[in-house]
């Protein structure tokens, strides 16, 4: 168990970036800015913008992940 807060996007959304234990994103949502975690999971359409990504533990994609640069 993380001592970290979870993110999920469920639907449609936008979250600025952070640490957080487990990240979800099912639907369409956007992450602005570097985002650690300890699980990633992207069962929809993700997108982190103008940020770096760092997974401690499980990545899952099965929908569409994508990244931009600038971190």
């Amino acid at each position: 168990m993380s001592e970290f807060e979870n993110l999920e996007i469920l639907g449609v959304g936008r979250r600025r970036g952070g640490r957080f234990g487990k990240v979800l994103i099912a639907g369409a949502g956007k992450i602005e800015g570097d985002v650690e975690c300890d699980e990633l999971s992207i069962p929809g359409s993700g997108k982190i913008e103008e940020g770096c990504v760092l997974v401690h533990g499980p990545l899952s994609c099965y929908g569409r992940g994508s990244g931009g640069g600038g971190g």
